[in-house]
């Protein structure tokens, strides 16, 4: 299946902000939500059974926002200064066991918290529970970053090294996810 690059879907739903998590909270407040990855915003899995709920709990996130079978952009923002820590592949980069080839370059922005430019990798796949689980624990354990993209719902599930924020398409629907998972979303005014 082919059709418009990430580029292209990515800035039609979010403007020049790049794709990772602290830039998406900023901008689109009132349609993101976080959850944590562990009980007790507990932020690294310390045995088999909290990595177990970490994977659980990234898992059923996924399975809420997109659904099986669905075809998404897995994406990564990496600065310059960063690439030489990635794995390569021609001009790919490896994340998790996935090699996202390059999507575009992006010149230094406010809004990207690094004074620097940074390189888009992006690639169409589709959403399986459980095909992912060795990028959700090397995401988990501090490893790597990457987002997933649903291009049709404008919907993002950025994972991190302690729990997982998402932006949905409206703050209703926002609000409709934080009652499904309230056990997991964090308590705070702020929402961090």
């Amino acid at each position: 299946m082919t059709g418009p690059g990430f580029q292209t879907v990515w800035e039609a739903a979010f403007g020049a902000v790049l794709p990772i998590g602290p830039a998406l909270r900023v901008a689109v407040p009132d349609r993101w939500v976080r959850f944590h990855a562990l009980p007790r915003a507990k932020r690294y899995a310390e045995g088999p059974a909290e990595q177990a709920e970490i994977l659980k709990r990234a898992n059923d996130l996924a399975a809420w926002c997109f659904d099986e079978g669905r075809q998404i952009w897995l994406a990564a923002a990496v600065p310059s200064s960063s690439l030489r820590f990635y794995v390569r592949s021609g001009t790919a980069i490896v994340v998790g066991d996935v090699a996202l080839p390059e999507s575009h370059q992006v010149a230094d922005t406010a809004a990207d918290f690094e004074d620097e430019e940074d390189f888009v990798f992006a690639r169409r796949m589709a959403w399986s529970r459980g095909a992912f689980d060795r990028l959700f624990t090397e995401i988990a354990d501090d490893r790597t970053r990457a987002v997933m993209f649903d291009a049709g719902s404008s919907r993002v599930l950025a994972p991190y090294d302690g729990g997982f924020d998402v932006i949905l398409e409206t703050a209703a629907v926002r609000q409709t996810l934080r009652g499904a998972f309230s056990d997991w979303a964090s308590p705070r005014g702020d929402g961090l």
